[in-house]
C-alpha cells in the first residue's frame, strides 16, 4: 500500500504548478508512478476495486509512455502552431485532459481500495470522504484556473494543498494499521 502512495506522489507532486504540463520531467516521473502503481496493484492480488482501477492504470502507463516520448522529441500542444496543426494541438491537450482525469480516478479508487481493507474509525472514513470531495473540487477549480491566468497558481496551490493533506491522512492511517497488524503493509 505505501508503495502505490509513494508512486502516487511522484505522480501528483511536481516543482511547478501548471494544471497541464508538457516537459519531459513531468511525464518521465508519470510513467515511473504509473509503473509503480502497476506493480503495487499486482502486489497485492484479486480485489474488486484494483480491479476496476487495473484498465486505468495501463491506459496510463501507455498515455505517458507515449507523452514522454513525444516530449523527448519537443512535440507539445505549445510547441506547435496552432494555426498550422490545429487539430493535432487540441488532439494533444484533450488527451492530456483525459490523462489528469484518470489519474484522479485511479486516486479516487485507491482511496476506496484503503477504505475499504483498513480498519477506520466511522469519523476518519467520513473525513477522508469529505477530503477526496476537496480533491475533486479542488481539480475542477483547478482545471477552470488553468484558462484564467489572473487564478492560475492560486488554483493550483490550493488542489496540490489538499492532496497532500489527503496523502499524508492516508499515510497515516496506513501507518496505524501496519502497528496494528503488520502483515498488511505491501
Amino acid at each position: 500500500m505505501n508503495y502505490i502512495l509513494a508512486a502516487f506522489v511522484l505522480i501528483f507532486f511536481k516543482i511547478n504548478l501548471r494544471f497541464i504540463d508538457h516537459s519531459f520531467f513531468f511525464y518521465m516521473t508519470n510513467l515511473v508512478g504509473f509503473f509503480m502503481v502497476y506493480m503495487g496493484i499486482k502486489s497485492i492480488g484479486e480485489d474488486p476495486v484494483l480491479k476496476k482501477m487495473k484498465p486505468y492504470v495501463h491506459i496510463m502507463v501507455f498515455h505517458s509512455f507515449l507523452f514522454t516520448i513525444l516530449m523527448a522529441f519537443g512535440i507539445s500542444y505549445d510547441s506547435l502552431l496552432l494555426s498550422d496543426f490545429y487539430y493535432t494541438v487540441w488532439s494533444l491537450v484533450i488527451l492530456a485532459m483525459v490523462g489528469m482525469v484518470l489519474t484522479l480516478r485511479i486516486f479516487i479508487l485507491f482511496t476506496k481500495y484503503l477504505k475499504d481493507n483498513l480498519n477506520l474509525e466511522k469519523k476518519k472514513s467520513l473525513f477522508i470522504d469529505r477530503l477526496v470531495e476537496w480533491v475533486v473540487l479542488t481539480f475542477i477549480l483547478a482545471g477552470i484556473g488553468f484558462w484564467i491566468p489572473e487564478i492560475r497558481s492560486f488554483t493550483m496551490i490550493m488542489h496540490l494543498l489538499v492532496l497532500a493533506f489527503l496523502v499524508i491522512q492516508l499515510n497515516a492511517c496506513i501507518r496505524k494499521e501496519f502497528r496494528a497488524n503488520p502483515a498488511t503493509l505491501d
